[in-house]
């Protein structure tokens, strides 16, 4: 099996497996291992990996790293893992920031057994960037992605990591595309309006072109996108076969129809953030195991015992504004969201969703 096939494989492998992990050193043991396996790492050598790495700083002693990855005896990367339910924040970051001057390593990794965030000095030699120049999700990969990850595998790391600083710069380019094709700036209409606009940009035309640039940009993305899909080298077939030996032609569409649905569907850093956040707010109302993440087209999601007719929230973030909608009534309704974090305020209305289904 190539290493595309491995990492891709850990992926579906996750889905399945997230929610019935508890703990970190779970964690470690269902997803954090076999993701350093992949890259050809040996966890049970220890001339290649040391777990509870001693990485003491100043006057703290004892202070120690989930795992330390060697090269000819010398850390060359550090991992600190977390419980696959945590969200990544900057205090863990901060916690990293601390282990790596001390240890020589030139590679830190923070990570929760799905999202795999790579830091290194590239702003200032031995002192660690506060912000990865590298993002790995496995819920949501990208063949790019696959392809960057795998300079880190064993047999091709090189310590000379110069690639590391166009992919950090090329990964802030587009989160600023990204937040400007949410939201556009006055100053990205401007630069449209300067090309197909030849009156006085007045800030009501400003405001009507804003909207026009949002539609163009997203219209665009949508063609992209079903042009990828058009020109993509179609998979074979086995057709399925009627009993009187005729083959299926309802079948074999039905086949094509849930592809190309399920090439459509990519499940964001922002909803799997949401779906811990939500599991964290009912882990005192009901076991977790029984809040399941489904995601779609339109929309990301969340059902009891992973049941369509016991949705308990659901998330629209792919539109210019995100919203979510709660069910603890007899008819849905529908919020909008600044950040990720105003799911709190609907905690008592995500209990009584959970309550309602428990007394039915």
């Amino acid at each position: 099996m190539g290493f595309d096939e491995a990492i891709k494989e850990l992926a579906a492998k996750s889905r399945e497996i997230v929610s019935h992990l508890k703990t970190e050193e779970g964690t470690k043991q269902s997803l954090v291992i076999p993701f350093l396996q992949i890259l050809g790492y040996d966890p049970a050598n220890p001339k290649e990996i040391v777990p509870e790495f001693v990485a003491d700083f100043g006057a703290k002693k004892g202070e120690k790293v989930d795992y330390a990855i060697l090269m000819h005896g010398k850390p060359i990367m550090l991992m600190e893992c977390k419980w696959s339910g945590t969200s990544l924040t900057q205090n863990h970051v901060e916690q990293l920031y601390r282990y790596f001057p001390v240890t020589g390593a030139k590679i830190g990794i923070l990570t929760n057994g799905i999202m795999y965030q790579f830091f290194s000095d590239l702003e200032q030699t031995n002192q660690m960037d506060t912000e990865p120049f590298l993002e790995v999700n496995l819920f949501d990969l990208q063949d790019d992605t696959i392809k960057e990850l795998y300079k880190f595998s064993k047999i091709n790391f090189d310590l000379n990591i110069s690639f590391a600083y166009d992919l950090k710069h090329t990964r802030k380019i587009k989160e600023h595309l990204r937040a400007e094709l949410q939201n556009p700036t006055d100053e990205f209409v401007k630069l449209f309006m300067s090309k197909v606009y030849s009156g006085r940009m007045r800030q009501q035309s400003i405001a009507h072109f804003k909207n026009l640039t949002q539609k163009a940009c997203t219209q665009l993305l949508k063609e992209i996108k079903s042009t990828s899909l058009q020109s993509a080298p179609p998979k074979p077939e086995s057709p399925k076969m009627t009993q009187t030996g005729q083959q299926s032609k309802t079948e074999i569409s039905d086949e094509k129809r849930q592809q190309v649905i399920k090439n459509k569907i990519v499940t964001t850093k922002e909803e799997i953030e949401a779906y811990t956040l939500v599991r964290q707010i009912l882990s005192n109302s009901t076991n977790p195991d029984r809040i399941i993440m489904r995601d779609g087209v339109s929309c990301c999601a969340i059902l009891f015992d992973d049941n369509n007719r016991k949705p308990i929230i659901k998330f629209y973030f792919d539109e210019s504004t995100k919203k979510i909608e709660l069910f603890n009534t007899s008819t849905p309704e529908k919020f909008e969201i600044k950040n990720i974090s105003d799911i709190k305020k609907s905690a008592f209305r995500l209990m009584a969703t959970i309550t309602k289904y428990e007394n039915n």
